[in-house]
Parts: structure tokens; sequence; C-alpha cells
């Protein structure tokens, strides 16, 4: 089929499938750490709804592995019929809607909202479908409600507004009857041109030539969603607050774990800088200028409830952390930057935290911190190491097991799906899991290796044939790039690192 734009939603590309990810901000469970950490009392989450939701892996694995009801549009006819396929074969109650946010906010059967999310979308849509969505969390999000809002941020994408202005207007000038990816290239070869005769614009100014190389290295089906719309708006925090906070919204914390610690980001200066803005949009704002944010993942709160000194420790130590997956080291990157900041959480207790989640059982913070407290460590050292390692990916939340036990046999039949389609080389690099309420990353090598398992093969020798067997067929005339020789020892390694995590996340 041409990919050809003419197909727009009020300036929106609407006839190229955009990518099928798995977005864990999404998870109700991810906000609850960080939320507390911030001394803010979280949502339980019932009700939740995805505003624009793509090709729905997040909203489908979201509502098969718990028991929240949710609901969401999406303008793209074919991301609906995808999501739709992914929520029949778990079997759950999804309600989705292929409408536009005005549409989708005029219905009259929708429920008042614990979470309302909307990632991709804010800074690739008009003012008009902004104010859409602001109405609509003013109307439809519960107080105490979560609001989770992704965008492109400045001061970060500054140095890439002219040239993608630049590509974009020479994509639009080209012959209308020409793909869009044709048309795109064209732009691309036409920018490299004019660069190379190294205009005023960009002499001196590395950052624009940087953000440029990193656009053409991006996945041409995002690049097309985020830079050839009509519409392209970074904005400073500052400019999204005064579109929220008039509404009753105001900033919870980061969606990014990491930024919970700013000694991991910061120098002792500008932390000191930083700690002195009471205001908390111009902090934000501040922090923003000193670390150039280019994009930015954050919850809203409606109506912020404050909980005591108490009250707050007491909620922190019941909740649940599990192991994510086969990896249990942290990288050498994020050791040094403990080493030297010297004031966040030390290596040592991050280390004995793995340890402790190593048998891949749900651990609370509580149960965590009588394990390695030796008088040294104290809880809020014990959180800020839970939120090194969310953010490096080696943990996460974890639901109680009553709930797990519940959505089982919904995530069993999901998965089932996603990993027939694994042996057709259409595949989703996430598998739903019942322990943490979503997705868990698995790529699709992996996911054959489980296959074959699912299907009755004994050993790792056996998973590794079968998996040699689908990928020389794809491969033909051209034999794939891995000898039998090699997937036997990666299955080998898969059965001893990944399958007794799979299986702890009730996955495998």
């Amino acid at each position: 089929m041409a990919l050809t734009v003419k197909t727009w939603i009020d300036g929106y590309i609407a006839d190229i499938d955009y990518l099928r990810q798995y977005l864990p901000e999404l998870n109700p469970l991810w906000p609850r750490l960080v939320m507390l950490k911030a001394g803010l009392t979280p949502p339980d989450v019932t009700t939740a709804c995805e505003l624009g939701f793509g090709q729905g892996v997040s909203v489908a694995m979201h509502a098969a592995a718990s028991p929240t009801q949710w609901y969401g549009t999406d303008a793209n006819s074919s991301h609906v019929s995808f999501a739709d396929g992914l929520a029949a074969a778990s079997r759950t109650d999804v309600r989705l809607y292929n409408e536009s946010f005005a549409e989708f906010a005029n219905r009259t059967d929708l429920p008042a909202f614990d979470f309302i999310a909307a990632h991709g979308v804010w800074s690739w849509i008009s003012d008009r479908n902004r104010k859409v969505i602001v109405d609509f969390v003013q109307q439809r999000l519960k107080p105490g409600g979560l609001f989770y809002l992704s965008y492109d941020a400045l001061p970060g994408c500054t140095p890439f507004i002219a040239l993608r202005q630049l590509l974009f207007e020479h994509a639009q000038g080209s012959s209308v009857d020409r793909e869009l990816f044709e048309r795109m290239d064209m732009a691309v070869a036409f920018a490299d041109r004019l660069l190379a005769t190294q205009p005023d614009h960009t002499r001196g100014n590395s950052a624009a030539i940087e953000s440029y190389q990193a656009f053409k290295q991006r996945d041409r089906r995002a690049t097309a969603h985020e830079f050839f719309n009509r519409h392209w708006d970074p904005m400073h925090f500052a400019t999204v607050g005064r579109l929220l906070v008039p509404v009753g919204l105001s900033w919870a914390c980061s969606a990014a774990p990491l930024d919970s610690i700013d000694a991991l980001k910061l120098s002792p200066r500008q932390q000191a800088l930083v700690e002195e803005q009471e205001d908390p949009i111009f902090r934000q704002t501040v922090r923003d200028f000193i670390l150039n944010t280019g994009f930015r993942r954050e919850y809203w709160v409606k109506g912020a409830t404050r909980l005591s000194g108490s009250d707050r420790t007491f909620a922190l130590r019941r909740e649940r952390v599990v192991l994510a997956g086969r990896h249990s080291t942290l990288t050498l990157k994020m050791r040094a930057v403990l080493e030297l900041t010297k004031v966040g959480p030390r290596e040592a207790v991050c280390r004995r935290m793995l340890e402790t989640l190593s048998d891949h059982e749900a651990w609370t913070l509580g149960e965590i911190e009588k394990t390695i407290d030796a008088g040294h460590v104290d809880l809020e050292e014990i959180i800020q190491a839970a939120l090194v390692l969310a953010g490096c990916g080696l943990i996460v939340a974890a639901q109680d097991d009553e709930t797990s036990a519940e959505v089982r046999p919904r995530t069993d039949r999901l998965n089932d799906h996603l990993l027939d389609r694994a042996r057709t080389g259409d595949s989703i690099d996430t598998l739903a899991s019942p322990v943490v309420g979503g997705g868990v990353k698995l790529k699709r090598l992996k996911q054959l290796f489980l296959l074959s398992r699912r299907n009755g093969a004994k050993d790792p020798e056996a998973w590794a044939k079968e998996a040699w067997d689908i990928l020389s067929r794809e491969a033909q005339p051209a034999p794939p790039e891995e000898t039998l020789a090699d997937l036997i020892r990666q299955a080998h390694a898969f059965a001893d690192q990944d399958l007794p995590a799979l299986k702890a996340l009730q996955v495998a």
C-alpha cells in the first residue's frame, strides 16, 4: 500500500502506523514509588484511560494484567483494529474507540477516571486538540487522580527546531503523489546538501548538527509521526503548567525514577540553586535549563493529598518490588555515578538489594529494610536505591498475589497470542506479566525459545533447533546471522538466566 499522506486528522498523519511499543510509565503501579517518595498519596486505580493509544500494546497489556477497567481512543483505524485483536486474544473487556479526541470527549457513556495518560500526542497536535485534552482531564479525572503526560521539551529541542521546519517544508513542497517516506528521503538528501555548504545557522552550532544526525538514525515511522506532522510544538515546562494548573492540576513528580534523586544529575551548586526555588513550576523550569531537557515524562495530580511523615513511611514500607529479569548488576555507568555523587544511595546498598531480590520473589521495601539493615542503612537510602534500580530497569513494582492470580488466565491467553506472532516474525518485544500488572520486555529469539518450551520441547537444544528452523525459512536464500551452535548457546543462557525470572513473573 502506498504510504502517501492523503489522510490527515487535524494535521496529524493517520495513514502510517506507529511503532508497536510498550510504555511502563502508563502502568498505574509505576508512579506509586515516585509519588510516595515525594510525599503524595497515589490513587487506587480502578478506571483508566489512554488518549491516542497508538497500536494499543500498552493499553491491552495493562488491561489484561490488572483488574483496572481501561478505556481509550485513537484516530487511526488500523491502530484500533490491532489493539482490539490483542484485547480479544486475552478476552479482556477493554473499551477502545476509533474517534478523535473531541468525539471521544463528547461521549456520554464514559466514567470518571483515576488515571488518564497521553503519551506521544501533546507536542504533535494542534492547540485546539490540546485544549480538548485539557478540558477532558478537567471533566473526567477524579479528585486525587493522576494525569500522565509526555512531550518534547525546551530548551533541549531548540537546536533542531529550524532544521525540522526546513525538512517539513521540503517534504510538503514535494509532489503529493509521492510516498511520504520518499519525500522524507528527498528532504534529508536536500538537508545534507545544504549543511555541506556550511550555512551560518550551523557554523559553530554543534548541537544542531548532533540533533540532525540523531534524527537520521531514528525509526522512520517514528520520524514520520514526530517531525513530519503539520504540528510540532516543543514546550517549556512552565507553558504546560499554565495550561494544566488552571484546571486544578498540580505537578506531582517525574515518571523517570532517576529524576527523583537530584544528586545523580545535578552538582551540589546546581542542587542548591534548584532547591532555593519555592515555586514548583519555576523549580522545574530551572532544572530543565540546567539539564537542557529535551523530553519530559511526568505525572500531574488533581487535588494532591500530602502524607504525614509517619504515613509516608508506613506506605513506602508496604510497596512491593520484584526483579525485572535476568540482569542483576548495575551498569558500569551507574556504578560510576553512584561513586561520584557520594550523597545518593551507595552502590553497596543497591547491590545488597539486588542480592535480596535474586530469589525472584516479590519483596516489600520494609522486608528488604529488615534484611539488609546492618545499622548503617535507613529507609530513605533503601528508597533511593529502589529508584536507582527501577530507573535502570532492574526492578519493577509488583501487585499483590491475589490480584496476580485473578488476572493470570488473561495474561496467559495474551502471551499465547504474542508467542504465536513471534513464529511469523510479526512479533512484539513484550509479554504480559500478572505480577507486575503490565509488560516485560523480551526479544523475539527468546520468545521463540519460550514458544518451543510451551509447545512441549524439553531442553535448550530442542528450543534452539525449532528457532533455527523458523529463522532459516525466513532467511532464504541467505542464511540466518546466527549459526545453530550460536542458538544452542543462547538457549542455554536463556534457560539459566532468563527462565527463572520469567517463571517468577508468571510469563513462562
